[in-house]
């Protein structure tokens, strides 16, 4: 192959997408790599830091990553990277803005109902719906440690939303992409066509908030005058 000719090459083909999915937990990110995954020009890859993070096998980072994202023939490959891994990993900020990675910001923006979230799949012990519904449909919370748990939600989305300022960033919300509102924009950021697709993971929650929380009442009243009164929607 002529010199010209590669040259030419680099300029004609598509150009590749790596990005890491940064979110808090219970944001929706099983939906979206759902979502990515049935495109057919992207794929994305699970929480695979964990064991590295869990220094259960202390393998380098570009070991994991580069077998994991860059060497996938798709045009937009990634993985999820959880607000754990990223500041629990101090050589991975570095080696994803050495890499040119751009980063899917993934934001829940009703901390009551991520929050609602996390207590259901802990009761059910169920975290994505691949793993069966729920039995346990309700529950009763407590208001002080869901003021201390919503705040640490919005306080950790603000520490991502800081990091990113650093890459290439598109934020999506996990209500923007149940209904597809977000979709094409995440697309277009992607490099990938805009075309419709489904996820496996659904959502696992049946209730309103109000149903679903057995002291909705009490907890909405301790809630009143907060920053969590905005997320009562039922």
């Amino acid at each position: 192959m002529s010199f010209h000719f590669r040259t030419l090459l680099r300029y004609v083909r598509p150009r590749r997408t790596k990005f890491a999915i940064w979110f808090v937990g219970r944001s929706g990110s099983s939906f979206l790599k759902g979502l990515i995954d049935n495109h057919p020009q992207a794929q994305c890859a699970g929480e695979i830091l964990w064991p590295h993070y869990r220094k259960e096998t202390p393998i380098p980072l570009s070991d994991v990553l580069d077998r994991a994202v860059l060497h996938k023939p798709d045009r937009a490959a990634g993985f999820k990277c959880p607000y754990e891994h990223l500041y629990g990993l101090p050589d991975l900020m570095p080696y994803l803005e050495s890499n040119g990675y751009k980063i899917v910001r993934l934001v829940r923006e009703n901390k009551l109902d991520q929050y609602l979230s996390m207590r259901l799949a802990q009761e059910n012990g169920k975290w994505t719906s691949l793993t069966g519904r729920y039995s346990i449909h309700t529950v009763e919370i407590d208001p002080d440690h869901f003021l201390r748990v919503g705040s640490g939600f919005q306080e950790a989305d603000e520490r991502l939303h800081v990091s990113s300022r650093a890459f290439p960033t598109h934020t999506v919300t996990y209500d923007g992409l149940v209904d597809r509102s977000e979709w094409a924009g995440l697309c277009d950021f992607l490099n990938v066509k805009p075309v419709s697709t489904e996820s496996p993971f659904v959502r696992q929650r049946e209730l309103s908030q109000d149903e679903a929380i057995r002291n909705y009442r009490e907890l909405k009243a301790r809630c009143a005058g907060t920053f969590a009164e905005k997320f009562f929607v039922s």
